[in-house]
């Protein structure tokens, strides 16, 4: 039970704070909405390994962190959804495509290939952490040195064409709610 918690909780958290991690990307340049995601990972990275050493990893410190990780993964996902859409243009479709072939590809490579999967099981179980926060902390400095903070398009122009929250809701059930 309590491992199927574990499992439930992140994909839960990710969903349930989907919208408000819209609304709240939305508001943010690029840049600072980048700087927010690649900080939380970068926390993670280092709390998890930081618990495990000291011997303080437990059931509810992983729920914590899995609630955690499911918000950063669909604030994440809500970055890319709508910078990828402005910077992309009308080469949107084909940007998207490249991305996701290039993470299955790299998935393919790494796991079935090169087999880094079970290297990290037999010899270096925190390794994917520390790579994790260290190239977190190698790409907060880029971002801020190479996206300028200014509003996006798109952003703006959703921002000002929103609805009340109550209002999308409500035109959503009297829509798909037959």
């Amino acid at each position: 039970v309590q491992f199927a918690s574990l499992m439930a909780f992140g994909p839960i958290a990710a969903v349930a704070t989907g919208p408000l991690n819209g609304y709240i990307t939305q508001r943010l340049s690029p840049r600072n909405a980048m700087l927010v995601n690649t900080g939380a990972q970068t926390a993670l990275g280092l709390v998890l390994p930081a618990l495990y050493l000291g011997k303080i990893l437990n059931f509810w410190t992983l729920l914590v962190s899995s609630i955690a990780n499911g918000w950063r993964i669909s604030s994440t996902t809500n970055t890319d959804a709508i910078y990828v859409q402005e910077f992309g243009g009308k080469h949107f479709n084909v940007v998207t495509t490249i991305l996701a072939i290039t993470y299955s590809l790299m998935t393919f490579y790494l796991g079935n290939v090169f087999h880094i999967g079970q290297f990290i099981d037999k010899s270096a179980m925190l390794l994917p952490f520390w790579i994790q926060s260290a190239a977190g902390v190698l790409l907060l400095p880029l971002i801020l040195m190479t996206i300028p903070n200014t509003a996006v398009k798109a952003a703006r122009k959703t921002a000002a064409a929103a609805a009340s929250f109550g209002t999308t809701v409500a035109g959503f059930v009297r829509k798909y709610w037959k």
